[in-house]
């Protein structure tokens, strides 16, 4: 209509008693909130997959960022001269060691790897030297304090040599998995 307003019209041919046409027939239907539904769904649409495209944008550069970050920590965790390891907290398996972690116990990295860290005197045990009764005990502070720090204490090589090693330990969350770094020196001289 001029006024803006949507008609839906339909023909039909007029049919007498004789079964002849002897006309039309028009029926109009006011369609106007139907045709706004319309228009408002494809407006409602097209915002949808703007949204959506921005919110994968937005996605994909924060997945690149978390991938960048976590190569970069890994890019460093190797390269610490320091001997380091990485271990779940949940059953204290070891995840990643670096290369001076390797040499210090003379050890391949396939002989580490998804064993806990209590085969090599490292790991939630370390707690006790602190004082600590247990290991909940252990991940508790560390958790609360974010970082155990320049402790002292004894550990046995495979070869059953002992160090004394100067510790720190560091709880932080990788791919929501808990996680510990530990670090150490020797100070046993």
């Amino acid at each position: 209509g001029k006024d803006g307003r949507w008609f839906l019209i339909r023909m039909r041919p007029f049919r007498t008693v004789n079964d002849r046409i002897d006309g039309v027939i028009f029926t109009s239907v006011e369609i106007t909130r139907l045709k706004q539904a319309e228009a408002d769904l494809v407006e409602l649409n097209a915002t949808l997959e703007q949204r959506v495209e921005e919110r994968t944008r937005e996605l994909d550069e924060a997945n690149q960022e978390i991938v960048h970050a976590r190569d970069l920590f890994y890019t460093l965790f190797h390269a610490n001269p320091i001997p380091t390891v990485l271990t779940r907290v949940e059953d204290d398996v070891f995840i990643n060691v670096n290369v001076e972690f390797l040499h210090f116990f003379r050890l391949q990295r396939d002989e580490i790897i998804g064993r806990p860290a209590a085969e090599f005197g490292l790991g939630l045990g370390l707690g006790l030297e602190l004082g600590l009764t247990t290991p909940e005990t252990f991940i508790a502070r560390i958790k609360n304090q974010g970082r155990i720090g320049n402790y002292e204490m004894q550990i046995m090589l495979p070869s059953g040599e002992v160090r004394n090693i100067l510790a720190s330990v560091q709880f932080i969350n990788m791919d929501e998995t808990d996680c510990l770094i530990t670090t150490f020196i020797d100070i046993t001289e």
